[in-house]
Formats: structure tokens, sequence, C-alpha cells
């Protein structure tokens, strides 16, 4: 199983402490290790940017970016015409969901993806969408 990864999972596991920052990080982990499959794309990589830089924090964007980058090599989905007219065709029916967030759930379904992991209940009213909290797929993990 193939799993989408949410902006919120690398910047929860790299904030403050919250009850997010280790399930996040052992998330991260097992894609490092292969234990766990995971993609992203260049939407999620632009939030990480806009939200560390609306905050001030322009090298800890850049190093959280570049570090997400590597961790996916060649995982990273890019947005295209077919995720935009997904979009466009998707936003009626899910009022709860941001610009962005549906953007994301557009490449899923444009690339074949169900299993999104982030701290955003909202998408669980999704068709077709199944997501999974960090703090219940971590635990699944193990050590």
């Amino acid at each position: 199983m193939t799993f989408f990864l949410d902006a919120n999972v690398p910047m929860y596991a790299v904030g403050r402490e919250h009850r997010y920052k280790a399930p996040c990080l052992r998330i991260l982990e097992a894609v490092a290790t292969r234990d766990l499959d995971g993609v992203s794309s260049s939407e999620v990589v632009q939030e990480i940017l806009h939200r560390f830089f609306s905050l001030g924090e322009r090298e800890k964007a850049l190093s959280v970016a570049a570090d997400f980058l590597a961790l996916l090599r060649q995982g990273i989905l890019s947005v295209g015409v077919a995720d935009m007219a997904e979009v466009l065709e998707i936003a009626r029916s899910y009022p709860q969901l941001s610009a962005r967030d549906l953007v994301h759930v557009a490449t899923m379904r444009t690339n074949g993806l169900t299993d999104i992991v982030s701290a955003d209940a909202h998408f669980d009213g999704v068709a077709g969408i199944t997501r999974h909290d960090p703090e219940v797929l971590a635990r699944t993990l193990g050590r």
C-alpha cells in the first residue's frame, strides 16, 4: 500500500512538542527505511515552504523541504492540468476542504492513490480516500 503524506506529517515532525511530533517522526523513519511506501506532491512541498516562510522561518522552510524531497526521492508527484481539472470536478462536493487539500485529493485520485497520512480529519468524509491518523499508523509500525 502506498500512502500519500500530507504536509502536516513533516511539519509536525520538525515542530515543537506536540502529540503528533513522535508519530510523524516514526512515519518518516519508516519511509526512510522502506518499511512504509510514501509519496507526496509538489503542492505539499509548496505548502511546507509557504507555512514556514509565513512564520519568518525561511531557512527552516528550505531545510525541511529539502529533507522531504530527499526522503521521498522519486516519490514527489507533479501537479498538472489533469489534477486541476479534477479539483474543479470535486470542489463542490467537499466544502470542508481547502484549495490545497482539494489539490491533494485530486492528485491522489489521478495517480490511483486511496490512502493519506494526515492529522486533518476533514479528509474522513471524502469518497474513495482513507485517512490514516499519524498516531494510529505509527503504533502499527512498531519499533
